[in-house]
């Protein structure tokens, strides 16, 4: 189909569609007679083609004429293509010119599209009702006088066997629709099953068997179902039911079989273990001298044995004249015959375990099962014949002058037990996770284990301090140990001669202070952990070493611990001579655990530096304060030494730090009026330094504040401004060296 230049400039307008007519080519209406031809496949559609300025400009137009089931969108039921002659805007077009018309399509309401060439299409138009005149195409050959007959529909009609009685012959699937059928009686299947995707009865239902999936509503009103009777007493659990409907029940400690530990833990824990212990080897067997050879091993009381079997592997010229016995712990005289002979003539090696593999001549290894079988076992072998050397193969066995033929090579004993003191992890056992230990280590603690991730190792409580587990030096973290401090390893402790030599680890090699025992492992590749060291300030002075706590990993490690103060008790007021003399407190107690002590470090390290932790209320800091020293008993026996932490950094320490606003004296032996901190922060609530009430750190006088409060010799006590709310707070502290 072409269009010309012209008619392509024409298209580039708007068009618009006015149809005049659809007419059907022939038109027939509802006759009782068949029809004598064939019904018209076209019909007619006059329009007119409007442009912007009037008529379309005449000339022959490519047109897309198509039927849609919706007047937007929709599926398209029928489309051809024409091309058709416009004058005047007007054209006449037969539809199904080119592709027939199917009179089924006109079942539905249709709309007419148009599209010019490549224009969109033009506003669908709806068929009127002449068009569907051509569904009468479907009624040809309907050949019915009154009736239907049954050549015009799907299915065969039924037939009766009297005119008007019932019909004798119906076969139909969806003929009858289940709005029109309505029973006025009983329906009887005639013992035929009834299937249905769902059901509802608003009457009774009587059957004989109910069977269902899924039983929906709270069963309130079912009958004839009996329930469990009774009820288990107090630490009793159900374990089944009886024929009469009551309950059984037994004590939970009873419920869990002895072996039930890998089911509840899905496999994972286990108290049933296989363990072998051997026993004497390489025992000569006395030539037929009427003496026999004896191998004795002595089994460990693990638990009950579920299961038994010996190994025994012999070297003899004769088996068949060899017998061996087992004699039990408490059976030394007939215990059980393993074999009697041994083998076949002139074999002259046995390796076989009793009773898995050979079964016993007499005797019965299930007798042990459930009982336990430590104690000394023994093995009897007895050879009942001489044995010939120059026979082959009985060079190496036969010794005629030691009188002795073969040995006893190998003599084991392993049990299955059910274990009465031990728990085996089948899979991975997952410790606590911690970057420090997790409570202080206390004798309610020993024993505890968990898995230090600052220090990558594991780490036990044994009563007193966190220790590291085993290979402590060969992995590079050298742990102190109180097991080293003999400087050997001829106690059998298990201390390694690594572990020994390690700087600070005995008191042969103490250190001078935690700084230096620091240095000098850090020099050596040693990674230190937090623990007991033992530190000599003055070498191979007068003084004698002394145990220390050490935190090598806090704010850069290196300190030394010198005292605890519990500011709940009043062991350390400001005027307590422990501030200034040498005497220790609790010294032999070396640990970070929350009790007061205060140690030889106190008077004897040298410091730059000191290292202040508060502890209260389920918070924990900490401040280093530059200070230099010969030792804190010099120290905070002197005069007054200011700090210049500020205001802030002293509340930092403390939770909901408060204090007044002014004075703010900070540093070691501070005064302010009659008050007095050996370490810490005094504040005034007037602008002077004559009458302080408030206080933050360690030491304090005890003195009441403004508002009669008790006092707290180490933490924070705040009164007499709205700064604080009038707060009193204990707390424990730590003083460390550096």
């Amino acid at each position: 189909m072409r269009i010309d230049t012209n008619q392509q400039r024409r298209l580039r307008e708007p068009l618009r569609l006015l149809v005049a007519s659809l007419l059907a080519g022939a038109v027939v209406l509802g006759s009782p007679a068949r029809s004598s031809a064939a019904v018209p496949t076209t019909t007619t559609l006059e329009g007119t083609l409007l442009a912007t300025a009037g008529p379309a400009a005449d000339g022959d137009y490519a047109l897309t004429l198509t039927l849609w089931d919706a007047a937007e969108a929709g599926k398209a039921v029928w489309s051809e293509q024409q091309t058709v002659k416009v004058v005047g805007g007007r054209f006449v077009v037969a539809l199904g010119a080119k592709s027939a018309l199917d009179p089924k399509v006109f079942g539905i309401a249709l709309w007419l599209g148009v599209q010019v060439g490549a224009e969109p299409e033009l506003p669908r138009q709806p068929l009127r009702a002449t068009p569907l005149a051509m569904r009468a195409a479907l009624a040809e050959g309907l050949d019915c006088v009154g009736c239907v007959a049954a050549g015009s529909v799907s299915f065969n009609y039924a037939a009766s066997a009297t005119k008007g009685g019932p019909a004798v012959d119906l076969a139909c699937t969806g003929c009858v629709s289940v709005v029109e059928m309505k029973f006025d009686g009983d329906v009887d299947l005639g013992g035929n099953s009834l299937k249905a995707a769902g059901g509802t009865f608003t009457g009774d239902v009587v059957a004989k068997t109910v069977t269902a999936t899924t039983f929906v509503g709270d069963g309130s009103k079912l009958t004839g179902i009996k329930t469990a009777a009774g009820a288990c007493g107090k630490g009793q659990a159900v374990v089944g039911i009886d024929a009469d409907g009551k309950l059984q029940c037994k004590s939970l400690a009873d419920a869990l079989p002895a072996d039930g530990l890998d089911e509840v833990s899905g496999g994972l824990l286990t108290t049933q273990f296989s363990d072998t212990v051997a026993g004497q080897a390489g025992v000569a067997i006395p030539d037929n001298t009427g003496a026999s050879a004896f191998a004795t091993l002595t089994f460990p009381d693990l638990g009950a044995t579920e299961s038994l079997k010996v190994q025994v592997k012999l070297g003899n010229t004769d088996l068949s004249k060899v017998a061996i016995k087992l004699l039990p712990p408490d059976d030394k005289k007939v215990g059980l015959v393993l074999c009697d002979p041994c083998g076949d003539k002139d074999s002259k090696s046995l390796d076989t375990s009793f009773p898995d593999k050979t079964p016993a001549k007499s005797g019965d290894f299930a007798a042990f099962v459930g009982k336990s079988v430590a104690g000394e076992w023994t093995l009897v072998v007895t050879d009942t014949d001489f044995c010939i050397k120059q026979a082959p193969g009985n060079g190496t066995l036969c010794d005629l002058d030691a009188k002795t033929d073969g040995s006893i090579e190998g003599f084991t004993l392993t049990a299955g037990t059910l274990a009465s003191g031990k728990v085996g992890a089948t899979g991975v056992l997952q410790l606590h996770n911690a970057a420090q230990p997790p409570a202080p280590c206390t004798v309610h603690l020993r024993g505890g284990v968990y898995f230090d991730t600052k220090l990558g190792a594991l780490r036990y409580c044994d009563g007193k301090v966190w220790r590291t587990l085993a290979d402590t030096c060969g992995n590079g973290i050298v742990e102190p140990s109180e097991e080293c401090d003999d400087g050997n390893n001829t106690d059998g402790d298990g201390c390694s001669a690594t572990c020994v030599a390690a700087y600070g680890l005995a008191e042969s090699k103490a250190g001078k202070s935690c700084k230096d025992i620091k240095a000098v492992n850090d020099a050596a590749g040693a990674k230190l952990g937090d623990g007991v060291y033992w530190v000599d300030p003055d070498g191979s002075g007068g003084a004698q070493a002394s145990r220390a706590w050490c935190d090598q990993t806090s704010d850069g490690g290196g300190w030394t611990l010198a005292m605890k103060v519990d500011g709940s008790k009043s062991t350390f007021t400001f005027d307590a001579a422990l501030w200034a003399n040498a005497t220790t407190l609790a010294a032999d107690q070396v640990s970070t655990a929350a009790t007061e002590a205060k140690y030889a470090a106190f008077s004897t390290v040298a410091l730059t530096e000191l290292r202040l932790v508060l502890a209260a209320q389920g918070s924990t800091n900490a401040k280093v304060i530059p200070m230099a020293a010969t030792s804190l008993q010099a120290l905070f026996s002197g005069s007054y030494k200011a700090t210049s932490l500020g205001r802030n950094a002293w509340k930092a320490l403390m939770p909901g730090g408060s204090a007044q606003p002014n004075c703010n004296r900070e540093g070691v032996n501070a005064v302010c009026g009659s008050r007095t901190v050996r370490l810490g922060l005094l504040t005034n609530q007037e602008n002077d330094c004559e009458s302080c009430d408030s206080y933050i750190g360690v030491g304090h006088s005890g003195q009441n504040g403004c508002d009669g409060q008790g006092a707290s010799w180490a933490g924070m006590m705040a009164s007499c401004s709205p700064d604080n709310g009038n707060k009193n707070v204990p707390a424990f502290a730590w003083v460390y060296v550096r």
